[in-house]
């Protein structure tokens, strides 16, 4: 799992740690894995499971490498992976990379790390790849800037990040038909998290009062780590624990290609060197 040291993902990881499940965080720092671990001993003493932290910043593709190489390391089959790391910014951030940030920590790492880890996936009977979208991924992609490197607009990069996911689900699923691997991605709604941490004040101040708790948002998320995946619709778009048609409705094979194909030239070197 990413994003899994706070909000929605913390929930979910617990919950699995609790339920038996041998869970592995990759953690933006120690610290943060620290407090996830007191967390799952504080309130589930009687885990039947456990979570192991192995530290990875998004941020870096480097260091995303090296986090999917200790756990190639330690792990030859994964059954689920999780991509909930997420972040919004309101004005231009610039990667380790010298990529935008919310392309990188909400699209391009994910793929990176999904890409890694294949292999381990492929050795699970039904393996799922769930993506965490968003109610905000209504637009469009902008391929010719997915960068933003013009007229930037904090929202706006987060709802294409957001629709991203959708399509890059869908078109995984299509790419592996009648495969082993089962691809989702999934709307938690409004949710009281911290992501909301690097925007304006006024936005931000709404989300207290509008958001729901990190243990509602997890709910879907919950029920499609779970439930069987030959009961799930693989590729598809789920809010409150159904598949759903998304209002964007702008996919098609060929956008799910050009999109795959943009994407991967960002991570191709990183990929090539753990073949």
């Amino acid at each position: 799992m990413t994003g899994a040291t706070s909000g929605i993902g913390k929930v979910a990881a617990v919950n699995a740690a609790a339920a038996g499940a041998e869970v592995v965080v990759i953690a933006r720092n120690k610290t943060k894995g620290a407090d996830l671990l007191n967390h799952l001993s504080e309130t589930h003493a009687d885990a039947k499971g456990t979570i192991r932290i192995v530290e990875g910043n998004l941020n870096s593709f480097q260091s995303v490498r090296d986090a999917c190489m200790e756990i190639r390391s330690l792990y030859k089959r994964i059954d689920v992976l999780v991509l909930n790391a997420a972040t919004l910014n309101f004005k231009p951030v610039i990667s380790e990379d010298g990529i935008e940030e919310t392309l990188q920590v909400n699209v391009l790492s994910p793929l990176l790390i999904y890409l890694l880890l294949e292999e381990g996936l492929k050795k699970a009977d039904h393996s799922k790849i769930i993506f965490t979208s968003s109610l905000l991924h209504q637009g469009s992609i902008r391929f010719e800037d997915i960068e933003f490197r013009t007229d930037y607009k904090g929202f706006k990069v987060y709802r294409q990040s957001k629709l991203a996911l959708i399509l890059l689900a869908r078109y995984l699923s299509d790419r592996r038909e009648n495969g082993s691997l089962h691809t989702y991605s999934f709307n938690p709604g409004l949710v009281n998290t911290d992501i909301v941490r690097n925007i304006y004040m006024f936005p931000r101040s709404f989300y207290p009062l509008l958001g729901k708790s990190p243990e509602k948002g997890a709910e879907t998320l919950n029920f499609l780590i779970e439930h069987p995946s030959d009961l799930l619709e693989s590729g598809a778009y789920y809010t409150k624990r159904k598949a759903v048609k998304t209002v964007s409705g702008i996919y098609t094979p060929e956008t799910g290609e050009r999109l795959w194909r943009m994407c991967f030239q960002y991570i191709e070197p990183y990929v090539l060197q753990s073949i």
